[in-house]
């Protein structure tokens, strides 16, 4: 329903700050919650305008994220595994796995993981070439996943994995860190 209020809103012009609902007007929260700082939640908005319903345009946009994550899942394993098997192995253990149904009964989750999964495969893809291209996807996911339900669960991962990294792997964080402040340059 949350959902709901937020596209009638955009859909006759304004952006929801305040929910007159709740003990008669509060901050509209669900905007961070629900992850509607999201650019894929217009997609339902555009399915209303299309005529579909608004439950059914929301089953297909949280379709539509669970499919973008699974993409995202196999161009990281890919950039991990470098073995194009694999990585497609990969993908079909999220698609059919049960953290892959569970996606759609904890939405919250699908609108961490989709986002975090693409930050990590734009993360890797720009230690190993510094393009401009990859930077701005690791900016875009990294703002969408900061504007997500709890961001204190992927800065948490973050932090392991960084700190992994450079606890594995010293020499190679000193050649990166070196790399990346010639592409600063």
């Amino acid at each position: 329903t949350l959902v709901k209020f937020f596209i009638n809103n955009i859909l006759n012009g304004v952006f929801p700050l305040w929910e007159p609902f709740v003990y008669l007007g509060t901050p509209f929260y669900a905007i961070s919650i629900l992850g509607l700082l999201n650019p894929l939640i217009y997609l339902v908005l555009l399915l209303v305008k299309l005529g579909l319903n608004y439950y059914d345009a929301y089953l297909v946009y949280l379709t539509a994220t669970f499919f973008l994550g699974c993409l995202g899942f196999y161009c990281l394993s890919k950039a991990v595994l470098k073995d194009d098997f694999l990585a497609y192995l990969s993908f079909l253990a999220v698609l059919f796995s049960g953290v892959g149904g569970g996606f759609f009964t904890q939405a919250n989750m699908l609108l961490m993981f989709v986002p975090g999964v693409w930050f990590f495969y734009f993360l890797i893809s720009f230690t190993r070439e510094f393009k401009v291209g990859y930077l701005l996807g690791l900016t875009f996911s990294l703002m969408i996943v900061l504007t997500s339900y709890i961001p204190a669960h992927f800065i948490t991962v973050l932090w392991i994995f960084l700190l992994s990294f450079l606890c594995l792997y010293f020499k190679e964080a000193r050649v990166l860190i070196t790399g990346f402040l010639r592409f600063i340059r």
